[in-house]
């Protein structure tokens, strides 16, 4: 369908004009699951989805369970390096700082993730090298 890519991008723009971590953004939730539906290859909707989801965390009083969001967040934003776009530096970036910040204590894990996230910063500096987050 023609009008697909223009409908993601109004639907989109809604959600962008709300404040980071914020209810108002994790209230666009089903609005941004409704652009992955309608075009599942657009790589901006991803990151967008993933900080909504974290808003949504954030303005929770109680949250169910921190490290089930943090790994959706995370699965949601590897499918797009891996599926959708391999080089979209803002998911990679996104994706990048979640590996770095969410290591587990006494954990042999954490080597794994900080290689990750040396992955993720590399990609973004492939995509722009001169993102300065990155280096």
């Amino acid at each position: 369908h023609k009008s697909k890519p223009e409908t993601v991008r109004q639907i989109m723009a809604h959600a962008q004009r709300q404040q980071p971590l914020t209810a108002d953004l994790a209230k666009t939730i089903p609005h941004l699951e409704a652009c992955l539906v309608l075009n599942p290859q657009f790589d901006s909707a991803y990151n967008l989805y993933a900080v909504a989801l974290e808003a949504a965390a954030a303005s929770q009083t109680v949250s169910a369970s921190a490290t089930v969001e943090i790994e959706k967040r995370m699965a949601i934003l590897e499918y797009c390096l891996e599926h959708v776009h391999p080089y979209a530096g803002d998911v990679a970036y996104a994706l990048g700082t979640l590996y770095r910040d969410n290591q587990i204590d006494n954990d042999n894990n954490n080597d794994n993730l900080l290689k990750k996230a040396q992955t993720c910063f590399q990609k973004c500096l492939q995509a722009d090298s001169h993102d300065v987050e990155a280096m």
